[in-house]
């Protein structure tokens, strides 16, 4: 009988063996490509030439020019299958390099290299984007860029579908000793920054009984109970006039929904609201994307007098069609994203932790330890930020991973998730 074991080590060393071919392919492209078309430019009549004096020799646009430059210029053979143009502009080069005088040996060698390379991308990555998937497998630099571009074009797409957008949307969460052991105060503050429409749209102010037991938990700066948006948001760090809005309960999230029908970015709101969440447990934090945003900010303010064993671990997850992820969660590995964030740490004076992503943080966070009764100085910040983070991603930061493990999200910190639609 075979072990499950001896069948996960053949498909690691199949995986392994895979990759390594990749690999050797990729460097032996890479190489005829830089090595021939090296030849090929420095046997041009007026070699060497810089790109846009290359651009202007061959006939060829600056862009074209500047990549093949890069390419044979760059040590690394698998950066060089990345910075090179495709092969059609490539083919273009080389005729005029053949009008130009470069003796048809040069030619012939380079044109050869060009085959090799349309050959790649056509039979193996199907394109010039998936050519660059597989190149950031193996070089971050190119992986990170290519990530960054392909959520913004996301981040396009999902505000032409929704038909609003945001400029940043953060979360910050304090977390301060409670009553009682292992229990502690959460303020969570959310700032929605730039939030605009860019079609009309139908809301509803979804006034439901249903799930007010839901909201019992959670209380107001003052330490009353939420009837509505008045006992939630920050008027002093909203846009004024501060526009209409509602609150739309649903499960165990709440949304504070803009009722303004103006449309475009010169009528974009700015939001800020909080509430308390008194003696929970601690373990970590989540932050949930639900409108297309531009930047996504994570903030945790932890108390001196709270324990961090662990640096905080950040993970980023894909919730689509499985919805909120425990942290750990081994069935949902998967659903993991690489989300290119470092962490930000900022000490316990507050003139350190001001963000340019969110106008008066330090002010605002001042603010809420001063009607709570917290020594603002006491806490110690982390961050981070994700540029266009994907529709519907879930943002981790885990304090106490062997907790979070077996916990589900509302013991992660957060037990409602606050968010324009």
């Amino acid at each position: 009988m075979t072990n499950t074991l001896d069948l996960n080590t053949a498909k690691a060393h199949r995986i392994t063996s895979v990759n390594d071919r990749m690999d050797q392919e990729l460097v032996r492209i890479g190489t005829n490509l830089s090595r021939t078309f090296g030849a090929v430019l420095g046997n041009l009549e007026a070699a060497p030439l810089r790109p846009m004096a290359m651009a202007k020799h061959l006939g060829v646009t600056n862009a074209v020019a500047s990549r093949v430059y890069k390419a044979t210029e760059a040590k690394e053979p698998i950066a060089v299958a990345h910075l090179m143009p495709g092969p059609e502009p490539l083919r273009r080069l080389l005729k005029s390099a053949s009008r130009k005088g470069v003796p048809p040996e040069y030619i012939r060698e380079a044109a050869e290299a060009v085959d090799q390379f349309d050959r790649l991308i056509r039979e193996v990555a199907g394109d010039r984007g998936g050519l660059d998937i597989i190149i950031g497998s193996r070089l971050r630099d190119v992986r990170e860029r290519a990530d960054f571009i392909s959520r913004q074009t996301v981040y396009k797409g999902m505000s032409h579908i929704r038909g609003e957008s945001t400029e940043t949307f953060a979360h910050t969460h304090i977390i301060h000793p409670g009553k009682g052991d292992r229990l502690y105060d959460h303020a969570i503050l959310s700032n929605v920054l730039g939030f605009h429409r860019l079609r009309p749209t139908q809301e509803h102010s979804a006034k439901s009984d249903e799930n007010e037991q839901d909201l019992s938990e959670i209380r107001s700066l003052d330490g009353g109970p939420i009837h509505d948006h008045n006992d939630l948001l920050l008027p002093e760090f909203s846009s004024k006039p501060l526009p209409e809005v509602s609150i739309n309960r649903r499960e165990r999230f709440y949304t504070i929904q803009s009722m303004s029908p103006e449309i475009g970015l010169n009528a974009a709101v700015d939001l800020a609201w909080c509430y308390v969440v008194r003696s929970t447990p601690f373990h970590g934090v989540m932050s949930m994307t639900r409108s297309p945003t531009k930047k996504s900010v994570l903030n945790v303010l932890v108390h001196r007098d709270i324990p961090v064993i662990h640096e905080p671990i950040l993970r980023v997850y894909d919730t689509a069609g499985i919805g909120p992820v425990r942290f750990g969660d081994h069935r949902y590995t998967d659903a993991i994203l690489d989300h290119h964030t470092r962490l930000e740490h900022f000490g316990s004076d507050t003139s350190q932790c001001g963000s340019t992503d969110i106008p008066r943080f330090a002010e605002m966070v001042r603010m809420v330890c001063f009607k709570l009764g917290w020594d603002v100085s006491a806490f110690r910040g982390y961050r981070c930020s994700i540029e266009y983070p994907m529709y519907g991603a879930q943002i981790c930061m885990a304090f106490d991973p062997g907790e979070a493990d077996n916990q589900g999200p509302t013991a992660q910190g957060i037990p409602l998730s606050p968010s324009i639609p």
